[in-house]
């Protein structure tokens, strides 16, 4: 591995993805509008276990950590060390920030909106580094290797279970569930397509 300033600036793009990803989930589950459907299942287990999000989080995290050391070290790198142990810890300090700002109904919406954002933006970012998958997306590639399936059927499953799953534990299931289903994918693209670029001018 090459500790160039191409890699710090990897790094950087890694720990800023998370940073971002963690503060856009803290922020769609705090609104009470819904989440995603891997935080809609955090979120359940926060409830349901009486925890913090964050705490919930960084159980999976680890959890899918060790999953990837048994069965996929080949998507570990730097980057997952970032994803495993410091998305919790983000989650949290936004959902901390957001019980501090007390918003009404209209702010609430406004922050919907720039979670699903930073959500999206985060995971360009982290997705653009390329220095190793996150816990959760190197499970889903271990259970792709395993099973020979296409990764689009992988990750509609694990979706699907994830917000039945939440969903059944009291996870935040609303109206940001439906429109992250929808956009989710081509907003990252977009975010991905500009971030790439850019990487290359710096």
């Amino acid at each position: 591995m090459r500790f160039d300033k191409h890699f710090f600036k990897k790094l950087l793009f890694a720990f800023l993805g998370v940073a971002f990803m963690g503060f856009g989930t803290g922020f769609n589950v705090s609104t009470g509008f819904g989440a995603d459907p891997i935080s809609v299942l955090f979120d359940g287990v926060s409830k349901y276990f009486n925890i913090s999000l964050g705490t919930a989080i960084n159980i999976f995290t680890v959890a899918f950590f060790i999953l990837m050391l048994l069965f996929g070290r080949k998507y570990i790198n730097i980057g997952t060390i970032f994803g495993t142990f410091l998305f919790g810890p983000f989650s949290d300090l936004a959902f901390y920030v957001y019980k501090i700002l007390s918003l009404n109904f209209p702010l609430r919406l406004i922050s919907c909106v720039c979670g699903l954002l930073m959500l999206y933006f985060g995971i360009a970012l982290f997705i653009t580094a390329n220095i190793g998958l996150d816990a959760i997306n190197g499970v889903i590639m271990i259970l792709k290797d395993k099973s020979k399936l296409d990764f689009r059927v992988i990750k509609v499953s694990t979706d699907i279970l994830s917000l039945f799953i939440g969903f059944c534990l009291g996870g935040s299931f609303g109206v940001v569930s439906i429109i992250s289903a929808i956009v989710a994918g081509p907003i990252i693209q977009k975010f991905k397509t500009v971030l790439s670029k850019e990487r290359e001018c710096i």
